[in-house]
């Protein structure tokens, strides 16, 4: 079974283009393969199109041109700026293993568009951030997931990392704060102590219950 990428993509261009794109993209349940979708969505294939025409149009292993083998999106939060031209719509949704990076950046490309693309693939741990124009990827910025949550939402962060010493007794707080330093060493130490006070508070409240 794969593990999942989920995926968060913003992309801008001009209305024409964007609504051409969106037709294309919304044509996915049509195909039967990625490769064949996205080929489709690029203007370079057909819908109907077989692994040996793949074969005969892409170099190396078909099934992987676009970084992935499946991409379940959804398309929202679209806007239409009638006075600039431009529209720009969000695209949700998981992939397998790996985020469609190749297929976004051939997009912009195509349609001459600007692309923000979030990922996050929790099995594997790796996460990044992503800028892209039609000249190609402009920034890329990889991480662990622990990291991505962590800029994203430092309060969630602190939570869930706090939750994995939930319940331990007799924790020496000095080497927890070691083992902190040592696997987050993105953070500051300021949000790392309040991993640790959230930890004593959880286990006086334990302590609290259990004298009871």
């Amino acid at each position: 079974m794969a593990n999942n990428c989920w995926n968060w993509i913003s992309l801008t261009g001009e209305t024409a283009n964007m609504e051409l794109l969106e037709n294309r993209l919304n044509k996915y349940k049509q195909t039967k393969y990625f490769t064949e979708w996205g080929d489709y969505v690029l203007g370079i294939g057909a819908i109907g199109d077989t692994e040996e025409i793949f074969k005969k149009r892409h170099e190396h292993d078909p099934y992987y041109v676009y970084g992935t083998k499946w991409f379940e999106f959804e398309i929202d939060s679209k806007n239409i700026d009638d006075k600039s031209g431009q529209c720009d719509f969000r695209i949700t949704g998981d992939s397998a293993w790996s985020p469609p990076i190749p297929l976004i950046e051939r997009i912009c490309e195509k349609y001459n568009l600007t692309a923000e693309m979030e990922y996050e693939e929790g099995g594997m741990d790796f996460a990044g951030i992503l800028l892209i124009d039609a000249s190609g990827i402009k920034s890329h910025d990889q991480m662990t997931c622990h990291e991505y949550r962590y800029k994203d939402n430092v309060d969630s962060w602190v939570d869930d990392l706090a939750y994995n010493y939930e319940g331990e007794e007799d924790l020496n707080y000095t080497e927890v704060m070691e083992e902190l330093k040592r696997d987050h060493d993105y953070a500051s130490e300021k949000d790392l102590l309040r991993v640790i006070m959230l930890i004593m508070e959880w286990n006086k409240k334990r302590d609290e219950i259990n004298k009871e």
